[in-house]
C-alpha cells in the first residue's frame, strides 16, 4: 500500500486507476502525518520503491538467461 501511496503521489499511477475513496483516504493519511512522520514515510517509500525495483531486475535478468 505504501508504494501505492507513493507511487500516486508522484504522479506514476494514473488518477484514473484510484476511486474517490481511495483519494480522500489517501490525502487525509497524509495530513494527518506530522513532518517527521512524512518524512520518514517518504523515505520508506522510496526505498520500498528501490527495492522493488531490484526483484524486478533480477527477475528479468533470470528469465533472459533461461531464454
Amino acid at each position: 500500500m505504501i508504494d501505492v501511496i507513493y507511487n500516486y503521489r508522484q504522479g506514476i499511477l494514473p488518477t484514473v486507476l484510484m476511486s474517490e475513496e481511495w483519494k480522500t483516504l489517501y490525502i487525509k493519511f497524509e495530513e494527518i502525518l506530522t513532518d517527521e512522520q512524512l518524512t520518514i514515510f517518504r523515505k520508506l517509500c522510496d526505498l520500498q520503491s528501490a527495492t522493488l525495483l531490484m526483484i524486478q531486475e533480477q527477475l528479468t535478468r533470470q528469465v533472459s538467461k533461461t531464454a
